[in-house]
């Protein structure tokens, strides 16, 4: 195993083990599931068990599984998205793109992947697959692979391949078209409908279910998370354990800020929801905390019709204020927050769409408290 600490999917990991052993190896492979429960793992798993040099699932000590381990192997290659800050031309390497800053956190982002399986490779401002690292693998699928070896390119965040342009989607299917003899690809995406169809039509799909909360809630509590903050991060998480994590170790000061941003809707202080808001940085904190609101808000229509599977259930106080509101209207909610979402996702002004949230749903309460 390379990871000592991933949470295995075992009717996935088996049916990966059989390909590996059987060596019927396809020649495209879509991961698809929720984003942090282990997909790239799994195929970095795959990928280790084909080329191990003692053939032993267990192995943690040949040559090939301790090039896995970095991720420093000749045979691993990791397509990602690359943000297009320096103009090069069609032949040049994607990673030409890259500045020396970025190809350092680069490869922090690798070092990072290496020791946590849950650990999303991620650089700033990178919102596209670009077709210069498609043009990489035409390349590279032509040098030679040592016997009874198999070459992985593996491509993180493939929806990106397709969104908001196909052109490295249209690459890439030419390449399927003509499958190279010993290469594979896996596909990582947690939207599959972002993916072409003649893609798809030529991938094996496998579909990856969220982490059982029994084992997310014990893997929290192996990391020293608090026994009842380990009780609601799953749930509000979705399943990504990496997100539950970061949650879970900084959840006071989130909650503190939904409680904030609640009272100052309940009172109409529209100048103390500003103010929150403009003390939030980051664009993806900001919506994270808009996502968490969403959760909430929901959570308050559950406590009022006295359902039980309230996530925030250590929020009560504010979930009894907002349940005297005689709009919760959820399907509204959904629509407000995911139109502000995307509007934010869009460039949009922050300050400008974080106002104009408040003022939708402070309309859509409707209530005197």
């Amino acid at each position: 195993m390379i990871y000592k600490n991933l949470l295995i999917h075992n009717d996935i990991f088996e049916k990966l083990l059989n390909i590996s052993s059987n060596k019927k190896v396809q020649n495209s492979y879509i991961f698809h599931g929720q984003k942090g429960i282990g997909k790239e793992a799994h195929a970095i798993e795959f990928f280790a068990s084909l080329n191990c040099n003692n053939k032993n699932t267990d192995c943690d000590s040949c040559s090939s599984c301790n090039k896995t381990k970095v991720l420093q192997h000749e045979l691993l290659n990791i397509i990602l998205p690359l943000p297009k800050n320096k103009s090069i031309t069609k032949n040049d390497s994607a990673l030409k793109t890259l500045d020396n800053k970025q190809l350092d956190e680069l490869t922090k982002e690798f070092q990072a992947k290496g020791q946590n399986p849950y650990h999303q490779i991620k650089l700033r401002n990178a919102n596209t697959i670009l077709i210069n690292s498609i043009n990489d693998i035409k390349k590279s699928i032509s040098l030679s692979i040592p016997k009874n070896k198999y070459k992985l390119h593996l491509i993180l965040e493939s929806e990106k391949l397709c969104y908001p342009r196909q052109e490295a989607g249209n690459a890439l299917l030419k390449i399927l078209e003509e499958p190279p003899e010993n290469n594979f690809f896996i596909l990582i995406t947690s939207d599959i409908s972002k993916i072409l169809d003649t893609i798809i039509s030529r991938s094996s799909i496998i579909n990856f279910n969220n982490i059982e909360f029994q084992k997310h809630y014990d893997f929290l509590i192996q990391n020293n998370i608090n026994e009842n903050i380990a009780k609601i991060t799953p749930k509000i998480s979705f399943g990504d354990i990496n997100y539950s994590l970061k949650l879970s170790n900084n959840f006071k000061e989130t909650t503190k800020i939904l409680e904030e941003l609640i009272e100052s809707l309940i009172n109409s202080n529209l100048a103390k929801w500003e103010k929150k808001f403009n003390n939030i940085k980051d664009k993806n904190n900001i919506i994270e905390i808009i996502t968490l609101l969403n959760i909430l808000l929901t959570d308050a229509y559950k406590y009022k019709n006295n359902e039980e599977s309230i996530y925030f259930n250590n929020l009560e106080k504010h979930l009894s204020l907002l349940s005297k509101s005689q709009s919760l209207n959820i399907e509204k909610f959904n629509q407000i927050i995911n139109k502000t979402i995307n509007n934010i996702n869009l460039n949009g002004y922050i300050p400008l769409m974080t106002s104009g949230l408040y003022i939708d749903l402070n309309k859509q309460l409707n209530t005197n408290f």
